[in-house]
């Protein structure tokens, strides 16, 4: 309908002469009926603007922040933080809100310094990863499951572990002693595989193979009863069970904390 008004006013406008240059006509017809095509504002195909992290990346500072805007996989992870974030900052009670707080710009920080890292996403990715489900365990966002014991061959030593399988992806909490680490479930031929940075559990059949950071095991599932783990539980009034700080026994690229030890509060 469109170009045929414009068709006719062309002819309209061209009476005095009795001339109409169809040819130009037919080169000039997209620009005079969409405007907005011949000002080049239509995008091309797959260049649609993808949606971006939580901060703005006008603002963005530093490789890692560049990295995550131009990684939509990053990008969404850092949406699901601010999400996971602000859910935890409304559960916890307040007098610890601003504890809260500090701890959450020092993740920041240690994030960032991911840009030492060999493969810098993996790294990126495994810190939102893990300090989502940290946020999500300690604020009460997650009914933890009755924790599984082990017998490892350190007598004396309890290793614990409690699986959450609503996270994405699976995850479990690992507590050896008084050491404690979050791993995700990771493919596998046969059994349950989880792994994080230097630390590996792959169950199958009752048995444990355990790579903690260098210490290669073997642990036998306990019988029932289960074993509870006194750390793993929903705080009373969404306030934290427990909380993840700094122990490095080892270097451990990847990671805020390098390595964490479990204080219960």
């Amino acid at each position: 309908m469109r170009y045929t008004l414009i068709v006719e006013t062309l002819r309209a406008c061209a009476g005095k002469q009795h001339i109409l240059n169809t040819t130009a006509l037919t080169l000039a017809w997209p620009a005079l009926a969409f405007p907005a095509f011949a000002a080049g504002a239509v995008p091309a195909r797959g260049q649609e603007q993808k949606p971006g992290p939580a901060f703005d990346c006008a603002k963005a500072s530093g490789e890692v922040e560049q990295l995550i805007c131009k990684d939509a996989g990053l990008a969404a992870l850092d949406r699901k933080m601010a999400k996971v974030y602000a859910a935890a900052m409304k559960r916890f009670p307040a007098n610890i809100a601003p504890e809260e707080r500090t701890q959450q710009r020092g993740w920041i920080k240690g994030r960032n310094e991911c840009w030492k890292a060999d493969d810098k996403r993996r790294c990126v990715e495994e810190q939102y990863r893990t300090r989502i489900v940290e946020l999500q365990i300690r604020s009460g966002q997650l009914m933890a499951p009755t924790a599984i014991g082990y017998q490892c061959p350190e007598k004396g030593k309890p290793f614990f572990a409690t699986f959450y399988r609503e996270t994405d992806p699976p995850s479990v909490v690992l507590t050896y002693g008084d050491d404690r680490v979050i791993a995700f479930l990771t493919p596998s031929a046969s059994g349950a595989k989880y792994a994080a940075t230097n630390m590996e559990f792959w169950e199958h059949h009752g048995e444990a193979s355990v790579n903690w950071y260098g210490n290669k095991m073997v642990c036998k599932r306990l019988p029932a009863p289960r074993h509870p783990d006194p750390q793993a539980k929903r705080a009373p009034h969404g306030g934290p069970a427990w909380t993840l700080v700094q122990f490095p026994p080892r270097p451990l690229p990847g990671f805020n904390s390098d390595f964490h030890r479990a204080n219960v509060k």
